[in-house]
Parts: C-alpha cells; sequence; structure tokens
C-alpha cells in the first residue's frame, strides 16, 4: 500500500513542473481548501508563490446521462403553450383523435372566470372569484401529465372511479372518532384548519354525505386518512373494523375520487388545498415520488389562487387572510421537504415570498366576522409548533442571501431569541409542548451547524467540536424517535429524515477513524440508522435517486475502515501522528474491498463519487455537481 500512495505525491510533483502553461478548468486543491481565486494554470501563481505543490483534482467518472423524466415533461409543457396559444386565436377547435381517444375541443373546458352560484359583490363579480381567478389556472395539464403518469387520483378522469363515493365513507360513529383523533393527532402538527368553522364542516359531512360537495368530501377524506395512518396497526383495526393497511386503501380512494370529481386542477380553492396539505402532511405513510411531485403541484395550485400574494394586498377580511397564511407556510414547508427527500435544495427551488407569517394565535381568537386581528399571545398555541417550522424555512432562505459572517450571526442571534422565546412557552409534561421543544432546540443547533460549517471552513475550525456538534444534533433526533410521552405525533418526528448530519460524521469517520469522539460517533450512528431502518420510510428512500443510498454506501465504507482500523493484522502505514493519512491507505482499502461487493449501478456510480474521499468543502461541492444538495438540508 505504501507504493499505491507514494507515487501520488511524486505525481503531484510532476504536474508542477511539465506543463507550466496548461489551462485547467478547475481551481487547484490548495486555492479550493484556502477559498481563494486560483489562476488554473500547473502551477497556479497562489501555489508558485507559496512553494506549495499545485494539484488539482482528478477528472470523476463518465457522466450520468440526464434522466429523461423531467425532460418529456418540459416537453409536454412547451406542447401544452403551443396548443393554448393555437386555440386562444381559433375560437373553434374540432375534436382530435390521441392514441385512438377522441380529445374534446379547448373550448369545451369550463373557463376560469365562468360564474356559478358564489355569492356576488356589488358589482356582480363573483367575490371569491376575484382571488381565485386572478391567476391563470392550466386547462389541459392533467391531459398533458396524467396520460402517462399518476401520482394519485387527482389527476385522473372521474369515469375512472367505480364505485360510488358515498359508499367509502365510514360509519358516522368511526368518522366523528376519526375527526377525534385528528384533533388529538395531526391537527396541534398541521395547523391548516381553523377548528370551529372545520367542525361544522366535518359534522355537515358525517349527518349527511350524500349531500356534501366534492371540495367538502375531499378535506373529511383526507382527516380520516391522517387519522387512521397516526394509529397504531391494532388501534386502527379496531377502530375501523378492517386492518389498518385496507382502511387507508379505502380512504386514499375516496380523497382520490373526490378531487377528480371536484376537477382540483381547473377548479383549485382552498378547501382542496386544505385537503391537499393534510394528506401531504402525512407522507411518511405514503413516501413514494408521487408525494414529490405532488408537493410541487400543491405550490403551484396555491400560486394558481393567489396564496403567495399576502392576504392584506388582495383585500381580504383578517380571518382569511390569516387562514391564507396558515396553509401557504405550511404548503411550501411539505415542498421543501419532498424535495430534500430526492436531494435537491430545499429552498433554492421555492420562490421567496412577500406573504407575512402567519400569528401565534388560538383558534378561539379569530372568527371569520373579525374586523382586525389581536396581538399574537405570548404563551404556547396549537400555532407555536407550525410557527418554529415556518422560521426555520425562512431563516435557511435569508442565510442563504447572506453576504457576511456578521450578517449571518445577525440572523442567527435573532432565531435563537425566537426559538428560545417558544420554548419558554411550553410546558414539558403536555405531550404536543414536549414536541415543541425538541423541535425548537434541534432547528437552532441544526442551523448554527451547517452556518458555521459554511462561514468558517476557511478557517480550518476544530473539526473534532463540528463532529461532536453533529453528533448531539443528531442525538437529538433520536432522542424525540424514542420519547413514548410524544408516541401519538411519532409520525411526525419520524417523517423528517436527516442527510446532513449523518453524512458529515460518516465522512470525519472516514477520514480520520481514530480521532476523538469516534466511538460515540459511531453509536450514534447505528442508533440513528438502526430508528430509520425499522421505518417503511427507509423503502421508499433507498433507490438510486435518493441520498439515502449515498449515506448507505458511505457507511458501509467507514464501517470497512472501522474493521481495519481495529485489526492489528490489516493495520497499515500510518503518519507520524499515529493516524491514517486523509485520503490515503485504509480509505483506499476500505475503498477497494467495498466495490467488489457492488452489484448495482447506481451504487458503482456513488463508488466513484466517494473514491478517493476528498476533504468535506470538496466532497460537499461533488455531490452539488451531482445535482445533491446536502449542505442546505439536515
Amino acid at each position: 500500500m505504501e507504493s499505491s500512495y507514494q507515487p501520488e505525491e511524486q505525481l503531484g510533483g510532476d504536474v508542477v513542473s511539465s506543463a507550466p502553461h496548461k489551462k485547467l478548468g478547475r481551481s487547484c486543491l490548495t486555492c479550493h481548501r484556502r477559498k481563494i481565486r486560483c489562476s488554473k494554470q500547473s502551477p497556479c501563481s497562489s501555489c508558485f508563490r507559496s512553494g506549495d505543490i499545485c494539484r488539482y483534482p482528478e477528472p470523476g467518472g463518465k457522466r450520468r446521462a440526464p434522466k429523461t423524466r423531467i425532460t418529456d415533461i418540459a416537453t409536454r409543457i412547451s406542447q401544452l403553450e403551443k396548443t393554448i396559444a393555437s386555440a386562444s386565436r381559433s375560437p373553434e377547435s374540432p375534436l382530435t383523435v390521441t392514441n385512438g381517444r377522441e380529445t374534446p375541443p379547448m373550448g369545451a373546458a369550463p373557463t376560469p372566470y365562468s360564474t356559478n352560484s358564489r355569492t356576488h359583490d356589488g358589482d356582480g363579480t363573483p367575490r371569491e372569484a376575484l382571488v381565485e381567478n386572478q391567476y391563470f389556472n392550466e386547462a389541459l395539464l392533467a391531459r398533458v401529465i396524467g396520460e402517462n403518469f399518476n401520482p394519485m387520483g387527482i389527476l385522473s378522469n372521474p369515469a375512472h372511479f367505480t364505485n360510488d363515493i358515498v359508499a367509502l365513507h365510514p360509519s358516522k360513529q368511526t368518522a366523528m372518532r376519526l375527526w377525534h383523533i385528528f384533533g388529538q393527532n395531526v391537527d396541534p402538527a398541521v395547523k391548516v384548519l381553523h377548528t370551529p368553522t372545520a367542525e361544522v364542516i366535518v359534522y355537515t359531512v358525517i349527518d349527511d354525505p350524500s349531500r356534501a360537495s366534492k371540495d367538502k368530501l375531499a378535506l373529511v377524506f383526507s382527516i380520516y386518512f391522517a387519522s387512521a395512518a397516526t394509529l397504531d396497526p391494532d388501534e386502527a383495526e379496531k377502530l375501523l373494523g378492517r386492518d389498518k393497511e385496507s382502511g387507508l386503501k379505502s380512504f386514499k380512494t375516496g380523497l382520490e375520487q373526490a378531487f377528480a370529481e371536484a376537477d382540483f386542477l381547473n377548479n383549485t380553492n382552498t378547501t382542496l388545498l386544505q385537503a391537499l396539505a393534510i394528506y401531504l402532511a402525512l407522507r411518511s405513510h405514503n413516501p413514494g415520488r408521487g408525494v414529490w411531485v405532488l408537493a410541487g403541484l400543491a405550490v403551484r395550485a396555491a400560486e394558481s389562487i393567489g396564496l403567495h400574494r399576502d392576504g392584506k394586498k388582495l383585500k381580504l377580511t383578517p380571518f382569511e387572510s390569516e387562514m391564507r397564511r396558515r396553509l401557504w407556510w405550511h404548503i411550501i414547508d411539505r415542498e421543501g421537504r419532498a424535495l430534500e427527500d430526492y436531494g435537491m435544495s430545499s429552498s433554492s427551488n421555492i420562490p421567496l415570498t412577500s406573504v407575512e407569517l402567519p400569528l401565534n394565535l388560538d383558534d378561539s381568537a379569530l372568527y371569520p366576522e373579525m374586523t382586525e386581528l389581536p396581538p399574537p399571545s405570548k404563551g404556547w398555541t396549537p400555532m407555536t409548533l407550525p410557527l418554529v417550522r415556518s422560521e426555520d424555512f425562512q431563516v435557511r432562505q435569508q442565510l442563504q442571501m447572506a453576504t457576511s459572517s456578521s450578517l449571518r450571526d445577525g440572523i442567527l442571534q435573532k432565531f435563537k431569541a425566537k426559538m428560545d422565546f417558544y420554548r419558554r412557552c411550553c410546558n414539558p409534561v403536555i405531550p404536543i409542548q414536549r414536541l415543541t421543544i425538541y423541535a425548537t432546540r434541534l432547528a437552532y443547533a441544526k442551523l448554527e451547524l451547517l452556518s458555521r460549517q459554511q462561514w468558517q471552513y476557511i478557517e480550518d475550525p476544530d473539526e473534532s467540536a463540528t463532529l461532536l456538534d453533529a453528533c448531539r444534533c443528531l442525538q437529538m433526533v433520536c432522542d424525540a424517535w424514542q420519547d413514548e410521552m410524544i408516541s401519538q405525533y411519532r409520525w411526525q418526528t419520524r417523517s423528517y429524515v436527516q442527510y446532513h448530519m449523518p453524512l458529515y460524521i460518516l465522512w470525519n469517520f472516514c477520514m480520520n477513524p481514530h480521532g476523538p469522539h469516534a466511538e460515540m460517533a459511531w453509536k450514534t450512528l447505528d442508533t440513528y440508522f438502526e430508528l430509520q431502518e425499522s421505518e417503511t420510510l427507509h423503502l421508499a428512500l433507498s433507490g438510486s435517486t435518493s441520498k439515502f443510498s449515498l449515506m448507505k454506501l458511505l457507511r458501509d465504507k467507514a464501517s470497512s475502515i472501522r474493521k481495519a482500523a481495529h485489526n492489528p493484522g490489516t493495520a497499515l502505514q500510518t503518519s507520524a501522528s499515529g493516524l491514517p493519512p486523509k485520503g490515503g491507505a485504509l480509505v483506499a482499502q476500505a475503498t477497494e474491498d467495498l466495490e467488489k461487493n457492488v452489484d448495482s449501478t447506481a451504487d458503482s456510480h456513488w463508488s466513484q463519487v466517494l473514491d478517493p474521499l476528498p476533504d468535506w468543502s470538496t466532497f460537499l461541492e461533488e455531490l452539488s455537481m451531482e445535482g445533491i444538495d446536502f449542505f442546505n438540508q439536515c
């Protein structure tokens, strides 16, 4: 192994002397580590002046061709725009035939400005239409996307459903029990409903589902689904009179059918969006790729009715404005989490918004006839936990735009003060308030850790201290997952998969298996992976496109290095300090052993990314080039 490591140093020296004017595409490793401009010559001017060896990163493996799904969708959207433009020029369009099926003419689609039986303002214009139809609603989106990809029945034709939706409704006693469970297990964590007004809607539907509108049916089916999803299998079977999975399937079918019959894509309203938001909140029970698509669809649908604009600008009532704020911030938080699961930046893909944060108010302080909002409560309310998540999302966007470490520190100090205020409002013996305490502590600890790594890496901070903080953050997550006091909210805690912290701990262990806190770090990782892999969520996140696949491969690599480090018979040459050279012999041997067991294209690709394992900053940069963002996520 000594011979395989030494020529690497000599190769760097040869590069310095053999091609003094060669222009390269990337910064050298030394300039990249120092965060200074590189002349990109060999040697570069900075290394030449300092006398350092100038080495450039080796070219990576062949980049995978981009998947065609996104390209196909983009092409379809382009075709849709052309179709709409053509239809706007020709008032009458004949029937067209696609794949042997007749498609109605464009003019047959209901106009988004049509007036139904809604309440009119004084000028005769429907008041609700003034808000919901200010924004263009794509009339043919269901045809463009729904033909080949149907993540949920909202993109289906109502004719696809053969059952009567009322037949899917549970008995009155079961429905009332599910509504009660929703108020206990779901509503405090997913505050998109105003309970006093929603209660009237729910009981009205329960009393006679056959007379309910489709949007209200969608709302109650999402409530039934969410409530049943939070129950243990035995509890669900006792309540529903059948196993939990079949019960969830029935409620999901009812939700899909209600969306389809309400024509969600063409007739979006806040009630339908509330139903979709509640369904998305229980994503741990449906973690497939479809939820990722639906989260993006929810954002677009919300924008189509103006939720991305504050209600005050639309001259709405204080009550309506506040409820729209709750819904909008919940939707973009769901979108951020869905993007993170599939390796995309959680906030850079979401547009900045001028919508104010909702107030820390109990539902009893709000009513539709109010003329002004009361001041926010100085104690805990059911809005406190959702506000923690919303403010966390808002601060992440602010930190991405911060241009100096002093500005970053100011943002974090304000955020810490707000989290401390929320935490002081909580009583730790009350389950939902106990969950809020976990959320406030973890939110600040993670943001401080991520931001410190981003701004202070140039100063080469103490990696052992950073590792210790990462372990403490991950231990907080494990503690929340295992806390029996908040078991009714376990669906909430375990739906937030952690990425950045375990990845950093694994990287640190690969680079320095003998370092301080190594055993504690490995014990924390074991606990985290054991808890994570016990959940059904890991099944959907273990695909080749997810970051969980990369983490598992890096964990195997770290395990191989750990075994090599603790086995005297396979001990390799170490540096004078007794530690293996970073990126050197132990990592190379572990990677070689690991690749013998790689039998999938995806794992083979990640092996190329991990071998040789670069420094942390370069590692994140290479992952970013692969389209995977770990730094802005946790």
